[in-house]
């Protein structure tokens, strides 16, 4: 169900009296093609900060903004833009296939957002794409203090997320913008943690499999999730994998230089601690699991954990304003650096920040200077200080978000790893990754969690293997389509 929220000016000046009213708000339609429409995805961060920036926008401004909430505005957005009907000028959605939007001509570029020279002047305001330390911490490890550009603020390895050449040969511009670099992996109840004898989370493979034996003979579920979005388990799955094989190493596959970067050890060693903390070995049904977890989506995985059914779940940062109305008084939840794999290359602690979440303008909007001027502001050091601060959520930018007042216990364990962790991004200019959409689990997808889910007994070395086979069958037609 779509939530629509317009921000209006009184029904006073609907009526043509506005100026009988002290403080009641003009419109401009200079520059604007009406509303400067926006539809998001709600889930996850919530609609307060989009909420408070929109008014903010307004009244700085003096341009109507429109909000759109849509549980489902990333599995619309193909259709939408494909249509080329009703197109907002803004769109705030999850991790999709946007590099398709783009070879299909239906994004604008943000080319001018990114290099600094965006500049737009409406009711004696004037916003650019450079950015100011100010008062705040925010991009104050940035260099300079003045004339910061998108490129200059925002961590390095993200800063290139989304940039591509529509066509092979053609120039490489920018088309999306990263909004949110949650924080992914496990989190857990402190609670239930501590009374099993663990005041502080599992550090190794070995203790987070004592700690799932520990809440059994308790008759406490050690984890909850949702069959129906099995990507949740990539969070941590995709850690254990860069643990195993090296950073270095998970970041290269994603350059696809020959079909042998399928073959890597470390997805089969990946995939075989998940298999040993999920699937009985004997007969291949669900194990240290709440109760029927294959019908469950991602709201009901996090509400039965919240719920204190069970002690971990495979999630990210935006738990906490995703699943806050459910959430009693008192609950206690924090985020744990992903426990080492037996057989890491190190001991170095990562954090998987790849949800990929972004912003973007549709090439054929209505308003699409005044969207480009919404993310300027949105870029704003106070308001990357206060979209932190609101939805407890950092954003790809140079800054110490624990640093922020205010911020929960939960949000302050997710900023100390963000800020302390090696940082995994999923970036790629590989053409097999833009053009050919080559993923991590071809011919399985997500579905390759279920697939070791059965009786039969799938192993891990056997389901890597097929994807390494299957990938050097394919490997020829990936190249033509890229």
């Amino acid at each position: 169900m779509k939530v629509k929220r317009l921000l209006m000016v009184a029904l006073a000046a609907c009526l043509g009296v506005c100026t009988l009213f002290a403080g009641c708000r003009e419109y401009s339609d200079a520059g604007i093609n009406g509303t400067l429409k926006i539809t998001y995805y709600k889930g996850g961060t919530g609609s307060e900060w989009l909420e408070e920036l929109a008014a903010e926008f307004e009244e700085a401004t003096k341009i109507k903004v429109e909000l759109t909430a849509d549980a489902k505005a990333t599995e619309n957005a193909k259709t939408l833009l494909e249509s080329n009907r009703d197109l907002p000028d803004l769109m705030f959605i999850l991790y999709t296939n946007w590099h398709e939007y783009v070879q299909k001509g239906w994004l604008a570029d943000m080319d001018d957002l990114f290099d600094g020279t965006f500049s737009y002047d409406v009711n004696d305001i004037k916003i650019t794409s450079k950015y100011d330390v100010g008062n705040t911490g925010v991009y104050a490890e940035s260099g300079a203090k003045t004339d910061l550009t998108l490129k200059d603020i925002m961590t390095s390895d993200f800063v290139d997320y989304g940039k591509m050449a529509p066509k092979r040969g053609d120039d490489e511009h920018y088309y999306v913008m990263p909004w949110t670099s949650p924080c992914t992996g496990i989190v857990y109840n402190v609670d239930i943690l501590e009374s099993v004898g663990y005041d502080q989370p599992p550090k190794t493979e070995a203790q987070l499999k004592d700690l799932c034996q520990k809440l059994v003979a308790k008759g406490i579920a050690p984890f909850s999730w949702g069959g129906q979005e099995m990507g949740y388990w990539s969070f941590p799955v995709l850690t254990w994998w860069a643990q195993s094989s090296g950073v270095d190493t998970w970041e290269n596959f994603y350059q696809f230089e020959s079909p042998e970067v399928f073959n890597d050890p470390g997805r089969t060693n990946a995939l075989r601690l998940w298999q040993d903390l999920i699937v009985d070995p004997d007969d291949g049904s669900i194990i240290n699991s709440v109760d029927k977890p294959m019908g469950r989506d991602h709201m009901s995985a996090q509400t039965q954990f919240v719920a204190g059914k069970a002690a971990m779940t495979p999630t990210g940062s935006w738990i906490e304003t995703e699943v806050g109305e459910f959430t009693k008084p008192g609950f206690r939840m924090k985020m744990m650096a992903t426990p080492i794999i037996e057989g890491a290359k190190s001991d170095e602690q990562i954090l998987n920040t790849s949800a990929g979440d972004f912003a973007c303008i549709p090439k054929n909007a209505k308003n699409v200077d005044a969207a480009k001027a919404f993310l300027a502001y949105m870029n704003r050091p106070e308001w990357v200080e206060r979209f932190t601060k609101i939805t407890g959520v950092p954003r790809a930018f140079n800054y110490k978000p624990s640093t922020i007042e205010g911020t929960s216990e939960f949000a302050q364990s997710c900023f100390e790893l963000f800020e302390n962790s090696t940082l995994m991004y999923r970036v790629s200019n590989s053409p097999l990754y833009v053009y050919a959409n080559v993923s991590e689990w071809p011919k399985y997808g997500d579905n390759v969690f279920g697939n070791l889910m059965t009786e039969t007994k799938v192993t891990p070395e056997w389901i890597v293997n097929d994807m390494y086979e299957y990938a050097k069958k394919q490997w020829s037609t990936w190249e033509k389509l890229s």
